[in-house]
């Protein structure tokens, strides 16, 4: 069974390099059992992506998801 939520895509002006990441708030990521570079799912329009978790109480509340800037260009995310 897979452990799903839903939340906005909000941007974060970063770049996380090779490394394709999403910024999750790091309460919420308790909650569902996520970790700190752990591969997470996001479903966009159809599509999936599969990013390396990045856990913060800083740039994103609970029900958001951080969109960084090598990641939004990548994939033409909106925040």
């Amino acid at each position: 069974m897979k452990n799903v939520f839903h939340a906005k895509t909000k941007f974060v002006d970063l770049t996380e390099g090779d490394t394709l990441t999403i910024w999750i708030n790091e309460a919420q990521a308790a909650v569902h059992g996520i970790n700190a570079m752990d591969k997470v799912a996001m479903n966009y329009n159809g599509q999936e992506y599969v990013l390396d978790a990045n856990l913060t109480h800083r740039y994103v509340d609970r029900d958001e998801v951080g969109i960084p800037r090598d990641v939004a260009e990548k994939y033409r995310i909106p925040a």
